[in-house]
């Protein structure tokens, strides 16, 4: 079963919301909804806590395979790999470094990240 189904199991058994879940765990909201929407797989660290938080083991919540597919996909899901392969396309990345227009972005989209990062924790 993907851990994604796993995790939505649980919370069903459990009857909880994922931001429940995620205090009960004690990670971020977002954890959880990535998680389960299989834009991530758990580390070790939230593995160890929904194993703890489930009664099951680390090993029910690591799969090998998932994680490789992440892994080998992660570009397709992570925003800022997208934009700096977006940046090297448009030409604003050369040889590996920002022009000046891309620097620019670059810090834009991360203060988006950040102030999203904000918002997710005042939830918490």
């Amino acid at each position: 079963m993907e851990i994604s189904k796993k995790l939505k199991l649980l919370r069903n058994e459990k009857k909880i919301t994922q931001k429940i879940l995620a205090k009960n765990i004690n990670v971020a909201l977002g954890v959880i909804g990535d998680i389960e929407s299989n834009r991530r797989v758990p580390s070790k660290v939230t593995a160890m806590k929904l194993a703890q938080y489930s009664n099951t083991t680390v090993d029910y919540w690591i799969n090998e395979n998932e994680t490789e597919m992440y892994i080998k996909n992660r570009s397709n899901f992570s925003s800022t790999a997208r934009v700096i392969k977006e940046l090297k396309e448009k030409g604003h990345i050369e040889n590996g470094v920002p022009t000046e227009l891309g620097w620019q972005l670059l810090k834009e989209g991360m203060a988006i990240d950040l102030k999203f990062m904000e918002l997710d924790k005042i939830e918490k």
